[in-house]
């Protein structure tokens, strides 16, 4: 069997590191005795544009490989549930199957996998949001600071 490994993580940062997932991951293959490729992306999951995604899917499109395998749910897509599904939906469509590493029940051969996929990505969105509205948060309150220097700017409420 041939396996595509998709890796990412968000921005260019030295905090994060997708060879931490590569690692399992590729050991995960050497030990089913299957082939694999490659691919990386270092940008936020909740952009569509992320080029070794897009073109992963181009190679399902071509064949090239019969499973995906990602390190969890999230570090595939953050772009919610619709998205999520679409993308694992047309993965089948390509006749390529798709595992999580860390969430063994999301495995494309799985009886409840449509259910259970649909939760998880839920909450990877909004994990997603909780991220940006604790930037937008902070960007406000260092915004009051430097327009009033002696104010004492607060963390806005929920």
């Amino acid at each position: 069997m041939k396996v595509a490994i998709y890796t990412r993580v968000s921005g260019k940062s030295n905090r994060q590191d997708a060879a931490n997932q590569s690692l399992q991951l590729v050991e995960y293959c050497e030990r089913q005795g299957w082939e694999y490729v490659e691919y990386t992306d270092r940008m936020s999951g909740t952009r569509a544009d992320r080029a070794e995604f897009q073109r992963m899917f181009e190679d399902a499109r071509l064949k090239h490989f019969d499973l995906v395998l990602f390190w969890a749910l999230d570090r595939f897509s953050r772009e919610g549930t619709l998205r999520t599904l679409e993308y694992l939906q047309r993965l089948d469509f390509f006749g390529v199957a798709w595992k999580s590493f860390t969430e063994q029940y999301l495995d494309s051969t799985g009886m409840f996998r449509d259910a259970v996929i649909a939760i998880l990505a839920t909450i990877a969105k909004q994990g997603a949001c909780a991220a940006v509205r604790a930037r937008c948060c902070w960007t406000a309150t260092g915004k009051a600071r430097r327009q009033d220097p002696g104010s004492q700017a607060h963390h806005p409420g929920p």
